[in-house]
């Protein structure tokens, strides 16, 4: 019985949303670092930031879903953080189309440790 419930369970876990957050591996990195200089532009970053964490998801290719904070400066004294998102779309090998940031914003609240709902996008018009 304790098997076919961990089957189940994992099954579930795999359909739909995005994976749990992880440590961003080289492929993350790679496709981060190929959209970094849009994602600082779009997001309007003016100081350092990193990675806090990344999730993917398997759909006719892989979203990536990267959770960013910028250390702002401005008041030595009170340094703040901000946090964003950025959504990065890999194809299928097979199209020959490049990956895509697609979707990007301010994170209004914590993220759930298993994000599994999509943020809320922001995409020029």
């Amino acid at each position: 019985m304790e098997q076919i419930q961990q089957t189940t369970s994992m099954s579930l876990h795999l359909c739909g949303g995005f994976g749990e957050t992880r440590k961003m591996t080289h492929e993350d990195n790679a496709v981060y670092l190929n959209h970094i200089n849009e994602i600082n532009w779009r997001l309007n970053l003016r100081d350092g930031h990193i990675v806090i964490n990344v999730a993917s998801q398997v759909v006719a290719g892989t979203n990536f879903r990267f959770l960013i904070e910028e250390v702002i400066t401005d008041d030595i004294d009170k340094p703040t953080n901000r946090r964003y998102y950025a959504l990065i779309h890999r194809p299928l090998p097979h199209t020959g189309r490049p990956t895509e940031l697609y979707a990007y914003g301010p994170v209004e609240s914590e993220p759930d440790e298993t994000p599994n709902d999509e943020p809320e996008t922001k995409q020029d018009d």
